[in-house]
């Protein structure tokens, strides 16, 4: 019987070893992704966070919606370096402005941040103060 508890509390301590390690790998994985949002929030007007039904206090690695083409979090923690938070996690949990989203405008149309058009050979981009950024393609 001894061996028996011994067995079962040694198979414990492995399975939670390993449970704190993929914990653990994952939230580093997480503080060194690559920003979301470098080149301006993309699909500005998503209702993530809100599609979810709410938000998440702290840090909690399950508050998570699909987004494009991975994922985007709707936890207080995402706002820390705000490089992983959905679309409207600002709107929509903290009631506030989104820190960065830009409109351009041109030709009478509105750009949000991130967005692109192209004139003649050149790429156009609207930056996250609402400035363009045009890249020229070598004819």
């Amino acid at each position: 019987m001894k061996l028996f508890l011994l067995s079962v509390a040694a198979l414990l301590l492995v399975v939670a070893e390993s449970s704190a390690e993929r914990i653990l790998s994952r939230r580093t994985k997480r503080d060194l992704a690559n920003p979301l949002h470098v080149g301006g929030i993309r699909d500005p007007n998503g209702s993530y966070c809100e599609r979810r039904g709410g938000c998440c206090p702290g840090r909690d690695d399950i508050c998570t919606v699909p987004y494009l083409d991975t994922i985007c979090y709707c936890d207080l923690f995402c706002n820390r370096t705000i490089s992983d938070c959905c679309p409207d996690f600002w709107g929509h949990c903290l009631g506030i402005q989104p820190p960065f989203i830009g409109t351009c405008e041109r030709n009478g149309n509105t750009f949000f941040s991130g967005q692109t058009y192209r004139e003649n050979c050149n790429l156009c981009t609207c930056g996250t103060t609402g400035r363009w950024s045009v890249t020229r393609t070598p004819v």
